[in-house]
């Protein structure tokens, strides 16, 4: 049994071990710097089902045996001399630095070191620049040759069906990432732990039909999972222009419809604007039966060279920049290996001390994820309907369609409850939604100590500056204001609307909830600091008062 703090082949020490559903541990090299935190570099993967993950799955896939090819050692960079029936090191595409131990049957374990990247399922909130037609086939081309390299290597010993059923589950924007100089597509650790619902796997949306249904899976099924991250790099799922949410789980119903993928897609006006033989080549990719998709890798990819008008080359043009805070203004995600999957539409606040209230004094708290945005009003629209509600009349949810993408307003605070927690979700604490909206530095205003104006929708336009005349009368849609951002690049703390929190403040016989934030009515910047705050009736409904949400990540 391995224990967190244990010492590992006398080169690394247990930092966390996972046991739900899947084995898998986070390992710190013991000669790392103490700099980093303690952060791990390496995790420990269990190849035994059905406790493995579907990267160990893809591992086990990839293993050659006790007695591996001279060719394969060759092709993946292992040194011959060193191998052993019981130990393989090699260096994979996509994946890098992997130590197999063990044997293949029954089980065995395999150490993969971890690499930073961007996960896609966050690159259009970091927006360090918009990938265009033939930026994104480019990268998706050279993807899937790596991808057909290490499908090659299984043909030897017949794991190519192994392999495909593995690799499908990873080809979503969960586990496919830019590296970290923005340049290649790369895969990154992300364990799937045990749902608190009976929910679909994050991978099924993505997936072919076939894989949904415990069908056969080859080529043609990877095909299908390469156009969706077409999709993911082309199409911002968030955007306000988007009539359908390509890439937003939707529950058991939606794979129960087999063609639902490529409806969507025809259906999206955003498709509309790429180029046709782009277009009509991912329409193929993602129709519903095997048979009329590609039905191999290379015709994938020679496709997409096709459609970039220069057939046979690598062509990726200009490498996109390093995404970082300086280069985006907001945080730029850097992976977290400590953590399970950042659930969509959240950023994890990572563990640790921060500096608190007025005083600024130091606070420490656990790892939580927060909602990038504010619940809006189609969401809480869509949550009536899935648990069969009407709206209450001026109540959250019933504006017109114009406001979909406006904050929710005229919500309770036990309404607010009742949402979260229907999507395993809570409402923050003051002292989570302060550190998420100010880091760790004590920070005045989530951009800095400084008032910068159009960072957040208010009445005041300057410090002590009384309310303009003719200042907003309503809210703005979320993320309007993008330079707004917290140094984690959460959006809209600095003005929109009051957000609900589980604070709660007893007078007399009253309870009262505490509400952070600032709002379009509010005519003193100094309401929009971190540290501010209000306390209200739990039944209030105002036009002002809205909320997000949080999730326990460890």
């Amino acid at each position: 049994m391995i224990l967190p703090g244990d010492t590992l082949w006398a080169r690394f020490r247990v930092a966390r071990v996972e046991t739900e559903r899947v084995d898998c541990a986070w390992l710190r090299a013991l000669a790392a710097s103490d700099v980093d935190g303690g952060a791990a570099t390496h995790v420990l993967l269990s190849l035994q089902p059905p406790a493995a993950s579907a990267l160990a799955e893809l591992l086990a896939a990839l293993w050659p045996g006790p007695n591996p090819p001279a060719a394969w050692l060759k092709e993946m960079g292992a040194d011959a001399a060193s191998v052993s029936p019981s130990e393989l090191h090699a260096r994979l595409p996509l994946l890098g630095d992997v130590e197999w131990r063990g044997a293949p049957e029954p089980g065995g374990v395999a150490l993969l070191e971890l690499k930073s990247g961007t996960p896609l399922r966050q690159f259009h909130h970091v927006k360090a620049r918009a990938l265009d037609s033939r930026g994104a086939c480019g990268l998706l081309a050279d993807f899937a040759a790596q991808i057909e390299r290490l499908l090659q290597s299984t043909a030897h010993r017949g794991g190519r069906a192994r392999f495909c059923a593995a690799m499908l589950k990873l080809l979503n924007p969960h586990s496919v990432a830019f590296s970290a100089d923005g340049s290649k597509l790369i895969f990154i650790p992300q364990i799937e732990l045990r749902s608190p619902t009976l929910e679909p796997p994050d991978w099924a949306f993505y997936a072919a039909p076939e894989a949904v249904t415990g069908g056969a899976c080859g080529e043609a099924a990877l095909a299908f999972g390469l156009a969706q991250l077409a999709l993911a790099l082309l199409f911002d799922p968030a955007a306000p222009d988007a009539k359908t949410s390509l890439l937003l789980p939707r529950g058991w119903l939606r794979l129960a419809v087999a063609d639902i993928a490529l409806k969507e897609f025809k259906h999206d006006p955003r498709a509309a604007a790429l180029p046709a033989e782009l277009r009509a080549l991912l329409a193929k990719c993602l129709k519903p039966r095997a048979a009329g998709r590609f039905a191999t890798l290379a015709k994938f990819s020679a496709a997409l060279r096709k459609s970039m008008g220069a057939a046979g080359e690598t062509v990726l043009g200009a490498p996109l920049p390093a995404l970082s805070p300086a280069a985006s203004g907001i945080s730029a995600f850097p992976l977290a290996p400590l953590a399970p999957a950042t659930p969509d539409g959240m950023t994890v606040i990572a563990a640790g001390a921060y500096l608190s209230g007025e005083k600024k004094s130091p606070r420490t708290l656990r790892a939580y994820a927060i909602d990038v945005l504010p619940v809006t009003e189609k969401n809480f629209r869509d949550f009536l309907k899935e648990t069969g509600r009407e709206p209450v009349p001026d109540g959250p949810g019933s504006r017109v369609p114009k406001y979909d993408r406006h904050p929710v307003v005229n919500v309770t605070w036990r309404e607010a409850e009742e949402y979260a927690a229907h999507y395993g979700k809570r409402l923050p604490t003051i002292y989570e939604w302060e550190k998420a909206a100010r880091g760790k530095d004590g920070r005045k205003f989530p951009y800095g100590n400084e008032y910068v104006a159009q960072t957040g929708r208010l009445r005041a336009s300057a410090p002590n500056s009384a309310p303009g005349k003719e200042g907003p009368k309503e809210t703005a849609p979320v993320g309007t204001f993008p330079q707004g951002a917290s140094p984690y690049g959460v959006l809209d703390m600095a003005g929109n609307v009051l957000e609900w929190t589980s604070t709660a403040r007893r007078q007399g016989e009253r309870i009262f909830r505490a509400a952070k934030g600032a709002c379009f009515l509010d005519g003193s910047v100094e309401l929009s600091r971190c540290a501010s705050m209000q306390f209200k009736k739990p039944d209030a409904r105002e036009s002002h008062l809205g909320f997000r949400c949080v999730k326990d990540v460890d």
